[in-house]
């Protein structure tokens, strides 16, 4: 029987094993993890096995520097390290997984879209080898997922015009949320303080399990232990923020100064550290404090915590914002009612730079994020001349690009890149709960056809 590599972890292994199944119903699912509890086939043994083996070069593994070089950048755990040990890891990991497709042989790989460096040596290898890696993520449209390896846009299908109506309502509503967002300000202040509370011991905790397991090298115990240390703090970080409903509640800010929205992003994530072209992003608060500290005197930027991230920054990284020139917003405002006060949007990949352009506004961006046509993306250096000259945006006065035909412009790349299904990517997936049987299964509906188009060469 014909296998399909599937990557896991322990708390989606059902979920991935059942989606794999009906996906590929004539082949076996060889799930592979640096979890052992979620690692049927051995990567874990093989990788400590190739680890032991010190002093290898790079002579059986056909990777060039240039790929080795940003594989460790854009791993969170990779980049904490030393160059020579991260190096050792990766190489490692390389050599597990080629002894696991040699062996294996499979005709395809399933996988989240790559978030760590274990799941990008996956992708490469199943590359180098012409094996399809479907790497699979949620999308901020309710209802719909895309496939993707490193954030890139999929054309995936076509969409009809009637699905880009009742997409373009929904997501044009004032109060529209992604259904992973923190949905009400309680709901923000528990995650704050659930978050702040769990950090407090995962220093000393996920010490203690690397050697109590035994697993010392285990990419998730090490990264949450390094990021953890980063983010403690023996107090709860302070984030306020205004609520405006007009410009006219914002004070100090004349008519004349350009307002441009900054949505903070989750960091370290994989929609910064893979999906971002422009890979001065990957050290997030310092990106973005450089950028505010650029424009100060010209531009003023309205700050929002990212909902899901409130009290997760580095200590001080609020007092440095609130000492800057920016305008801090409350994080349970819709991005929607924000962009209502302002002239333009600043993201590296965030969605909000669709919403912008849903709008009409400028979008700046270095990142050609998958969500919107690069025709509506400028490049961050064009803040320059945006604040001298305030102009208006994508309006066409020929009206060859009105608002509705520019959106549907805009909504139709958007849809052409997703797949309809409900992916649930929160380790809450259940094979008790009929519902999220359901949405595995629409998922799977999706990626069959669009296995059976990509097949076709459509």
């Amino acid at each position: 029987m014909s296998k399909v590599i599937v990557y896991n972890r322990p708390w989606c292994f059902a979920q991935f094993e059942r989606l794999a199944r009906e996906t590929w119903p004539d082949c076996q699912p060889v799930s592979v993890s640096e979890h052992r509890s979620a690692d049927t086939w051995g990567l874990s043994t093989a990788f400590y096995a190739a680890f032991k083996k010190e002093g290898e070069g790079t002579d059986d593994v056909p990777l060039t520097e240039s790929e080795i070089s940003d594989m460790i950048l854009r791993c969170r755990l990779l980049r904490l390290l030393d160059r020579s040990y991260a190096s050792r890891l990766l190489l490692a990991m390389y050599r597990a997984i080629e002894q696991c497709l040699d062996e294996q042989r499979p005709v395809a790989a399933l996988s989240i879209s790559v978030d760590s460096y274990v799941i990008h040596v996956l992708s490469v290898a199943c590359r180098k080898r012409g094996i399809p890696f479907v790497g699979i993520v949620p999308s901020f449209v309710n209802g719909y997922f895309r496939v993707s390896v490193l954030g890139e846009r999929t054309e995936s299908r076509r969409a009809d015009d009637e699905e880009i109506r009742q997409v373009t309502d929904m997501l044009m509503g004032r109060e529209y949320k992604p259904v992973f967002l923190a949905q009400t300000p309680k709901a923000v202040q528990r995650r704050a303080l659930r978050g702040w509370l769990r950090n407090l011991p995962k220093p000393l905790w996920f010490r203690f399990r690397r050697w109590l397991s035994g697993d010392q090298l285990n990419y998730h115990y090490m990264t949450t232990q390094l990021w953890s240390q980063r983010y403690w703090s023996l107090t709860p970080s302070g984030y306020s923020g205004e609520r405006p409903t007009s410009r006219q509640d914002i004070a100090g800010v004349d008519a004349l100064t350009p307002l441009i929205f900054l949505p903070l992003q989750v960091a370290p994530e994989t929609t910064i550290d893979y999906w971002s072209a422009d890979v001065s992003w990957i050290d997030y608060e310092q990106r973005v404090l450089e950028i505010i500290a650029e424009y100060r005197g010209d531009i003023v930027f309205l700050v929002k915590e990212h909902p899901n991230a409130v009290g997760m920054r580095s200590p001080g990284f609020y007092r440095q914002l609130e000492r800057s020139s920016c305008i801090m917003i409350a994080p349970e405002l819709t991005s929607n009612s924000v962009l209502d006060l302002c002239d333009g949007a600043l993201i590296c990949t965030g969605s909000v730079g669709f919403e912008a352009a849903l709008r009409g506004l400028p979008v700046f961006s270095d990142s050609r994020p998958f969500h919107t046509a690069d025709s509506f993306i400028r490049p961050i250096a064009a803040l320059r001349d945006f604040y001298k000259s305030r102009d208006d945006g994508f309006e066409d006065p020929k009206g060859r690009n009105s608002a509705a035909q520019r959106n549907e412009r805009i909504v139709r790349h958007l849809l052409e890149g997703l797949l309809p299904g409900q992916l649930i990517n929160d380790g809450s997936w259940s094979a008790d709960d009929p519902s999220h049987i359901e949405a595995n299964a629409s998922v799977a509906r999706s990626l069959r056809g669009f296995l059976a188009r990509f097949e076709q060469g459509d």
